[in-house]
């Protein structure tokens, strides 16, 4: 396991994803490009729960976050307060905007 050391004016991340994903999805009908989306996908976990963030390149500064759910797949609501802090914490850093899509 890797140590981060930080110098003493700056204070560790609460979380830190467990992988980044660049995606691009294309949208194609009747062979033209109807609509075309680049962005990041955040991937946080613990023992217990996930959690991901979405951020659209073309506003890279605001993320969207998803979950907490019980796996990555199927994608099971779940209440974990400590994640849900430590990943907004994590986002509220780097993000101007910080977004919640609530389940229905």
């Amino acid at each position: 396991m890797i140590k981060i050391e930080y110098p003493p004016e700056q204070r560790p991340d609460p979380i830190l994803p467990v992988r980044i994903e660049h995606l691009v999805d294309e949208i194609i009908i009747e062979g033209k490009l109807s609509a075309f989306y680049n962005y990041l996908d955040y991937h946080f976990e613990t023992d217990t729960a996930v959690m991901r963030g979405r951020v659209y390149l073309d506003t890279a500064n605001e993320i969207t976050l998803f979950g907490p759910f019980a796996n990555a797949r199927p994608l099971v609501n779940v209440e974990d307060p400590a994640l849900e802090k430590a990943v907004r914490g994590y986002a509220e850093r780097r993000f101007s905007s910080v977004k919640r899509l609530e389940a229905e």
